[in-house]
């Protein structure tokens, strides 16, 4: 059977296609599926009452600053590289200076938006909060200040 002839027979037989949903029609059945699946699991399982409390408490979300300090002190000029790379990668390939494949977050507007919202990030909230918690971190290590003689 030629090529020909097999696009002809196959043309005849086939039926009309259905088209996908639209997309946001997806997420939203996306959305109900994951919330069914959340519901199952907090019905099986049960909620604690402890979890949400814990973000609140200071001892909690000072060790997770300390933990992303520490990790950020270990890895600072690797990490300051890749953040970089990022940057400017993405806004290159969103301006047009570099041909790059589409990856997701990384190339074209989306890796722009994502690049940029990243470093509003850290620049903004969470690095001065850092250094505040590093800042606290060293008073206490250093002790009550010494009181001087009148």
């Amino acid at each position: 059977m030629r090529t020909e002839e097999l696009i002809s027979s196959l043309a005849a037989e086939a039926g009309p296609a259905t088209p996908f949903l639209s997309p946001v029609r997806r997420a939203l059945l996306w959305s109900v599926v994951a919330a069914v699946c959340v519901g199952l699991g907090v019905l099986h399982f049960g909620v604690r009452g402890d979890e949400m409390s814990s973000w609140y408490r200071l001892g909690f979300t000072l060790r997770l600053i300390d933990s992303v300090d520490a990790f950020a002190a270990r890895y600072r000029r690797p990490l300051a590289i890749l953040g970089g790379l990022w940057l400017g990668v993405s806004w290159a390939s969103n301006a047009h200076f570099i041909d790059l494949p589409r990856i997701p977050l990384l190339t074209g507007t989306s890796g722009a938006i994502a690049s940029g919202a990243f470093a509003a990030l850290w620049w903004g909230w969470i690095n001065p909060r850092i250094e505040r918690r590093r800042a606290a971190r060293k008073t206490e290590a250093d002790g009550p200040p010494a009181e001087t003689a009148r």
